[in-house]
């Protein structure tokens, strides 16, 4: 991360300027190179026969239990608990019918999802007309969060990261949606994402906000047929399952602690360099499309990461929705640096970028 804000002030360090964006492609490059270096080890470690994680057993029991009609959701007087929705068990199980084990199943949708989300999260960059060393950069700057600061999760039997997986690309399916088609679908796909792991909550109150600044009647509608599919599920469920799903999933034993979540804060050090910057671009930039969503994203993914870590117990995972947030306000940022330096005073002109949009004091109030 100290190399990501190294590369960040070189490109508005005056008279350099120009010249380092001549090397955007390099120094993406480079960045890329030392994500990759912290992503060998939990790629390597994927192969090894030995869990990486408590959850990794705890998951693949589950998925036995699915297909050797097992219990799924003991009643709260067993010594078992299980309060993850069954999406992720029927996957594995039904896979795990071909006869691989579950435990290798699960790490490789892992490791899968985990590159899916990076893709996606470029696409969300290209979306706002950035080009693609910003958005590759986005890309490798979730990767990097995740191989370095939460590399147990990588490539680990575990439904979290499938899940996002699944947000984030019904995230990119609904900034590239036309506004007045509505936003059901991908709200649906949200829904089926929370059935996997319910813990994923920034992403859909995103899109619920930023469809009820287009059009509150297409919010509500938006809010109501999801929720209304949501609903259904769960009924189904408890049906099929019994009232055991409902304790299960709607027991919470966990001690709240507001000093839990205030020192759970420090642990986002590694993303304060990259806010710093984004920070000053939204502010000279605060009226553009991309701004905004930035600001919406990243406003909510904090607030649902601190209001989970108010709870005994709650791991990194509590995070990854904020680090999809950094990652695209990072390529959003870095493809509008020289807002930066205009802000600074340190007038950079550009040439036009191709995209119709001259960068630095020529065009000074470009958006997305």
């Amino acid at each position: 991360m100290k190399t990501l804000a190294f590369l960040l002030l070189a490109r508005i360090s005056g008279p350099y300027a120009v010249a380092v964006r001549r090397y955007e492609v390099a120094v993406v490059a480079a960045f890329t190179a030392l994500v990759a270096f912290y992503g060998a080890w939990p790629i390597w470690r994927a192969f090894f026969p030995l869990e990486i994680d408590l959850k990794e057993p705890w998951n693949a029991y589950h998925a036995d239990a699915v297909v050797s009609h097992g219990v799924l959701y003991p009643d709260l007087s067993s010594l078992v608990a299980n309060n993850y929705p069954p999406f992720w068990y029927y996957l594995m199980g039904l896979l795990s019918l071909s006869g691989a084990d579950a435990i290798y199943i699960g790490r490789a949708l892992s490791f899968a999802a985990l590159i899916a989300v990076a893709v996606a999260v470029a696409l969300c960059i290209r979306r706002f007309n950035a080009a693609w060393p910003a958005a590759i950069l986005g890309a490798a700057f979730f990767g990097g969060t995740m191989v370095r600061f939460a590399d147990w999760y990588v490539a680990m039997n575990d439904p979290h990261i499938p899940a996002l997986a699944l947000m984030t690309i019904a995230l990119l399916w609904f900034l590239r949606r036309d506004p007045k088609q509505g936003a059901e679908l991908p709200l649906l796909l949200m829904v089926v994402a929370g059935f996997f792991k319910q813990a994923l909550v920034a992403i859909p109150a995103t899109a619920l906000v930023l469809l009820a600044c287009r059009n509150m009647r297409l919010a509500l509608r938006g809010a109501l047929v999801p929720g209304g599919a949501a609903l259904a599920l769960l009924v189904l469920l408890a049906a099929i399952y019994g009232t055991a799903f409902v304790d299960q999933m709607f027991f919470y034993p966990r001690e709240f602690s507001v000093e839990r979540a205030w020192n759970s804060v420090t642990r986002l050090c590694a993303l304060l360099p990259a806010v710093v910057f984004w920070l000053f671009w939204i502010w000279h930039d605060r009226k553009s499309e991309a701004a905004r969503f930035t600001v919406i994203f990243m406003t909510i993914a904090f607030a649902a990461y601190v209001l989970q870590k108010l709870g005994a117990g709650v791991d990194v995972n509590a995070h990854f929705e904020l680090n999809v947030a950094a990652a695209i306000a990072v390529g959003l940022t870095f493809d509008r640096l020289d807002m930066v330096a205009v802000f600074w005073g340190m007038g950079v002109e550009t040439p036009d970028r191709g995209d119709g949009r001259a960068c630095g004091l020529a065009c000074p109030g470009a958006g997305a």
